[in-house]
């Protein structure tokens, strides 16, 4: 049976943990949980997909930030959890302005400082987080908590103008 998500509201308060700017008030934000699975990833995207409409965000945008979602996800199943289904993802993101910032916490293994320090350049390990630094502004790893790491990626985009009704966007193919 299909998840149902709820309808995201702004907050009235600021949110602190990996916020943007320590403690700044955010314009959305939307947390979940996730099992360490590879079935997952389709409720990941979809979660995505529901901040890109409230956001207005360009399809390319919203492309490069599920994708880097996607790999980071991976990366923890494979690297945090050894592919383990029964592990836990708290997945959150927070919208500010013409910004996106996603957080996914785990509470596995961590992070070999190895993977973090050499992923310019693809190895075997690091073919993922390779991959999300070509995709987004800003990759940051949260090693310091006593269980798990967590992997916060920050992706900046440009508002798309809300479109009129009957009125389609560039790139829209007429059905």
């Amino acid at each position: 049976m299909p998840r149902a998500f709820a309808k995201p509201t702004p907050l009235p308060q600021p949110v602190r943990t990996f916020s943007p700017h320590g403690g700044q008030a955010v314009d959305l934000a939307l947390k979940t949980h996730l099992s360490s699975a590879y079935v997952e990833i389709h409720r990941l995207r979809e979660w995505i997909g529901h901040l890109a409409d409230v956001a207005g965000m360009a399809p390319a945008d919203l492309f490069d930030l599920r994708i880097a979602a996607i790999e980071a996800f991976i990366h923890i199943i494979e690297e945090a959890y050894e592919g383990d289904q029964h592990g836990v993802v708290k997945a959150t993101l927070l919208l500010r302005g013409g910004e996106v910032r996603l957080v996914l916490r785990d509470y596995g293994r961590k992070l070999s400082a190895s993977v973090e320090e050499d992923a310019c350049v693809p190895g075997a390990g690091g073919a993922n987080l390779f991959l999300i630094r070509r995709l987004v502004d800003e990759v940051k790893f949260h090693t310091s908590m006593p269980r798990g790491t967590a992997i916060e990626i920050l992706k900046r985009f440009d508002r798309q103008p809300a479109a009129e009704p009957g009125r389609r966007f560039r790139g829209d193919r007429k059905s």
